[in-house]
């Protein structure tokens, strides 16, 4: 309990950051199964991330520390919401196939919203 302690001061918004990052991870692997056989379990997947992400989402606006980074972190969300119902429009048509550098990208902007996290992290680290 004393560690989770430690994380919540040292990175309050840990937990939505990771969530939101898990959202990206998803949907990147769910362009890469369009027009596949794995279509359905991604698809699957992406939604327990958004699931989850709003949830741990709304349990953390309760904590005021930096609105700004959870008001972020939201829109992150948001718009990763709406990208996928885009893509679903799109996998109506069961022939198409997304070109592997949207997967790619997608999982980028995962990285960049990881890497914000982990930077937040080595700072608090550097003060031990």
């Amino acid at each position: 309990m004393d560690n989770l302690y430690v994380r919540l001061v040292f990175n309050p918004h840990g937990p939505e950051s990771l969530a939101v990052e898990k959202v990206y991870r998803e949907l990147g692997a769910f362009f890469d199964s369009m027009g596949t056989e794995t279509f359905r379990r991604a698809r699957q997947r992406t939604v327990l991330a958004m699931k989850h992400a709003e949830d741990t989402l709304l349990a953390g606006f309760s904590n005021r520390r930096s609105p700004n980074e959870l008001k972020r972190l939201y829109l992150l969300n948001e718009h990763a919401n709406a990208i996928f119902l885009d893509a679903m429009e799109i996998s109506l048509n069961k022939k198409i196939v997304m070109p592997p550098e949207l997967g790619q990208s997608v999982r980028a902007l995962a990285g960049a919203i990881a890497s914000k996290t982990k930077n937040k992290k080595r700072s608090f680290n550097l003060t031990k």
